[in-house]
Formats: C-alpha cells, structure tokens, sequence
C-alpha cells in the first residue's frame, strides 16, 4: 500500500529523471557540496576533520526556495552522517569522546532550528556498527527531538519537503 515518491539514486548516479517523473516521484537526494577548503592534500583533509568537528562550513544548509526548479525536485543532502575517518572515530569512542566527533552536526542542528533552514543528514544502515554508532544517533535524533518539541524545528520526510519546495 505505500506508493513511492522520492529516491536516492545508488552510488549517486543519476539518471532517467525524466521516467521517475513521470512515473509520480517528486523528489530526489543528490549529493552534498563540500567545502572548497576541502582538497585531497594532507592540509585539506586535517582541515575537513577540523570543520567536522567544529561545526563550520559543514553541512550545508538551505531554505526551500533555493530549491525550486522546474521537475522532478533535487533535496541535496546537507551532509553524510559518517564522513568522519572512521579510524579517528573509534579512538574518540574508546576514549569516550564519542560526543566531541558529533559536535559540529549538533551546531548545526541547533542553527537549523535558530535560522529555520533545511538540514537534510543521511547514512547507510550498515555504517551502524558499533554500540556507540547507535548511541550517536540517539543523541542526534534527542536534539532534534528538543528542537522539535520546542516549536523551533520540524521533521519532515523527502516526499513532504517536495511538496513545501513546491508550495514555496
């Protein structure tokens, strides 16, 4: 009984927009945009690592309206849950320093809700490996449900961010 209306393409290939349009699928995720500071030197990736934890330049976020076009919809994604080294990562876990890695995505929580912008996270379900990688989402998904329950912020399925892109 559910009735598709949004995808995410595997690998990020996108393709045939046009036939899942006419097929009823509204929405589609793309890819993020990473930061120019970004590059694939050393100096590039320490300053990644440090923007991640930070908080600053990452992950993006948007309103609504920077969205609108004509078809089917592209909900860019505003970041990849796990795209912390994951070596460095389980040290800050056996260190207990799990929440210290996910202190850039709270800031960005709590700026989504402040300037009522879209945050749009994703991940594999096979990233989820650890007891700790479950903890890390129930500490995000607390935030947000903070957020949420102090009117600040809403959650909102793919389908349903169409059609506010679209009421726009």
């Amino acid at each position: 009984g559910v009735t598709p209306r949004s995808l995410v393409f595997p690998r990020n290939q996108i393709r045939h927009l046009d036939l899942f349009e006419e097929e009823g699928f509204s929405s589609f995720r793309s890819v993020e945009i990473s930061p120019t500071s970004w590059t694939n030197d050393i100096w590039g990736r320490l300053r990644k690592h440090l923007d991640l934890l930070a908080g600053r330049n990452w992950p993006c976020l948007y309103t609504p309206d920077e969205l609108k076009g004509p078809g089917i919809i592209d909900l860019r994604a505003s970041g990849h849950l796990f795209l912390f080294n994951r070596r460095l990562e389980l040290a800050l876990d056996r260190l207990g320093l799990y929440r210290l890695r996910l202190s850039g995505l709270r800031t960005a929580v709590r700026r989504a809700a402040r300037e009522g912008k879209v945050l749009h996270l994703w991940a594999h379900p096979w990233e989820l490996r650890t007891p700790r990688d479950f903890a890390k989402m129930r500490y995000l998904f607390a935030l947000v449900a903070e957020e949420i329950r102090g009117g600040r912020m809403r959650s909102v399925s793919m389908t349903e961010m169409a059609r506010i892109v679209r009421a726009a």
